[in-house]
């Protein structure tokens, strides 16, 4: 499907604008549950567990895990052969992700809900280094952008890191909750930023946008984000008949390739087009 550049810009900002909106109702959301056990409008079995389990798996848990330690060691390959170190990065988030849902499975209470236990110092420290994440890449975006300096950059990205965990810190609390906070905080913390300073109107920002623009990446970005939503509000409608958070985790996956593969594409072509300009 071809689109001129400022449909492109528009259908990108209504995605980051998408995004942000539905995070942020799910964090509200969220919060209010935790407070107002009596006015609940995410499902109960998500409250009590964290995660959306499937009566499809033995362990959703492990099952998971499994399937993320996986996808890490696949990028690890990735990463040798086509030499790509930012492929580091995304290892390392699938084997933080399958860490989580080993701790997961390994301490869960004789009834097969979460323990009670609280987030501690170690803990927050470990997902704030997971959580940066989030802001250190929406900065680097804003500041090749010309959005802002390095050093602006630096301090927004910090700034966002510690709004994360603050509120993690604050409201959420439990351990079980962490890995969809991570994965929305990280959500939130791409989209807001991009929807706030990158818009539609400009010349500038129609190049941004429509210079990154994909539709199978928009359409696999839209696909998480409807998953992510979807597990703490439908797990008991439908969502664990399906597979439950570990259909998460195979979209994700898939999103994280599509990625992969228009990015590599696009630096292929431009390293063409640097030895054909030099060879003029």
């Amino acid at each position: 499907m071809i689109a001129s550049k400022p449909t492109k810009a528009v259908i990108s900002w209504c995605a980051d604008v998408l995004a942000s909106c539905a995070v942020l109702v799910l964090v509200i959301s969220w919060i209010n549950d935790i407070q107002s056990p009596n006015n609940r409008v995410l499902s109960e079995s998500f409250l009590r567990n964290g995660f959306c389990l499937s009566p499809l798996f033995d362990d959703t848990h492990l099952s998971c895990s499994k399937f993320d330690a996986l996808c890490g060691i696949l990028c690890l390959i990735t990463m040798i052969v086509t030499k790509k170190s930012s492929l580091g990065g995304v290892a390392a988030y699938f084997f933080s992700h399958s860490y989580g849902h080993w701790n997961a499975a390994v301490t869960l209470a004789e009834d097969g809900s979460p323990q009670e236990e609280r987030t501690g110092a170690t803990d927050l420290f470990v997902l704030a280094a997971i959580l940066s994440i989030g802001p250190l890449n929406a900065a680097s975006d804003l500041v090749k952008a010309d959005k802002m300096s390095k050093s602006l950059g630096n301090i927004c990205a910090f700034l966002g890191l510690a709004v994360g965990v603050s509120v993690y810190a604050l409201f959420i609390k439990r351990p079980c909750y962490a890995l969809l906070y991570i994965n929305i905080f990280i959500i939130l913390a791409n989209s807001l930023p991009r929807s706030i300073l990158v818009g539609y109107t400009s010349r500038q920002d129609m190049e941004i946008r429509a210079s990154k623009f994909r539709w199978a990446k928009l359409v696999s970005g839209l696909v998480v984000l409807a998953v992510v939503f979807s597990e703490p509000f439908y797990c008991d409608s439908f969502v664990k008949f399906i597979g439950g958070h570990a259909v998460f985790d195979v979209v994700l996956a898939l999103d994280l390739f599509v990625h992969f593969m228009f990015t590599f594409n696009d630096e292929l072509l431009e390293t063409q087009k640097e030895i054909e300009t030099k060879m003029e």
